[in-house]
């Protein structure tokens, strides 16, 4: 009896052996390498994340320059037609002075009292025209200004998109 419960005993035990595929050593040490990538690709989800994000916030800013460009684009175009319009009546009251300032030369070898209103109209026309040249100034002066932030915001936007 002691023998068939040996050789029952000992089928059992290879069995058992044969079963066992992977040794303790070596599932212990693959289990360890589940567990690095497994907290690896956690690190990898967080930062895809994080990056995500990112984009996400770097799309956005470009969208807001871009839409400052825009209106920065459009405010100058009416900065110019405002500059150009007021050159152009700069330089119908030059001419208009001009024409005043030959009737006075004229008038002053006739009447004396057409003289004095010629020259009031001269001097009206003079301030009139000081005052337009002023503020054809001051338009260039913003143009100009405008001109430098646009150019500012274009080239951080072309920055910002290169480094997208």
């Amino acid at each position: 009896m002691k023998r068939p419960a040996l050789i029952t005993g000992f089928f059992l035990l290879l069995i058992v052996i044969s079963m066992s595929c992977v040794p303790a050593k070596k599932y212990k040490s693959l289990q360890s390498t589940s567990r690095q990538y497994m907290i690896e690709r956690d690190n990898f989800r967080k930062e895809n994340l994080n990056l995500s994000m990112s984009v996400r916030e770097l799309q956005s800013k470009v969208e807001s320059l871009e839409k400052e460009t825009a209106e920065l684009e459009a405010d100058l175009a009416l900065a110019v037609k405002e500059r150009d319009r007021l050159r152009e009546e700069s330089n119908i009251l030059s001419s208009r002075y001009n024409d005043l300032e030959k009737a006075q030369e004229e008038l002053i070898r006739g009447n004396v009292s057409e003289t004095r209103k010629l020259l009031t109209e001269l001097q009206e026309a003079q301030e009139n025209l000081r005052q337009k040249e002023e503020i054809l100034r001051q338009l260039e002066q913003t143009l100009d200004m405008k001109k430098t932030s646009l150019d500012e915001l274009t080239f951080e936007l072309d920055k910002r998109n290169a480094r997208m």
